[in-house]
């Protein structure tokens, strides 16, 4: 059984996820459910299994329904990164825009202008739905990982 919730988005907000819904032919309500049924899922994986990134990522994966045809997952040196299709732009990085305050207009056309708009839309929605697995991967990209990362392999050397 359903039960109906009221809540208040930005109107912004509500904007992107219209355009997205007549692009998919699907209702707005379909798209948010759809999201916060991948936010869902991934809070439920992380309490699981935090220790262990691969396994929550597999979780998610199969649970996923979802295409994504302008994300594809590339092989970096410090691992696996979902990027825009044919960019070596991580979705984590444009998230990162996006927290800072920045708009999907602004990261599409001054920011990021090599990757459209409908590529930024289709990031932030692979983000809904990958959200344990791109949070991670942001935690391990700061300044203070890499130097803590760095402290640990001196220690070894020392050893």
């Amino acid at each position: 059984m359903a039960v109906k919730v009221l809540i208040s988005l930005p109107q912004e907000f509500l904007d992107d996820i219209d355009r997205l819904a007549v692009k998919e032919k699907r209702s707005r309500s379909e798209i948010i459910r759809e999201a916060l049924r991948g936010y869902h899922s991934a809070q439920k994986s992380k309490k699981i299994s935090e220790t262990s990134a691969k396994y929550t990522v597999k979780k998610i994966k199969k649970k996923s329904r979802v295409k994504f045809p302008n994300i594809e997952v590339v092989k970096f040196t410090g691992g696996n990164s979902a990027v825009i299709r044919g960019t070596r732009v991580p979705v984590h990085i444009l998230i990162g825009y996006l927290q800072i305050g920045e708009t999907p207009e602004t990261i599409a056309t001054e920011i990021l202008p090599h990757i459209s708009l409908a590529q930024v839309h289709e990031a932030i929605r692979y983000y809904f739905v990958h959200q344990a697995e791109i949070d991670k991967e942001r935690e391990e990209n700061t300044e203070e990982a890499s130097r803590h990362l760095l402290r640990k392999k001196t220690r070894r050397k020392e050893i």
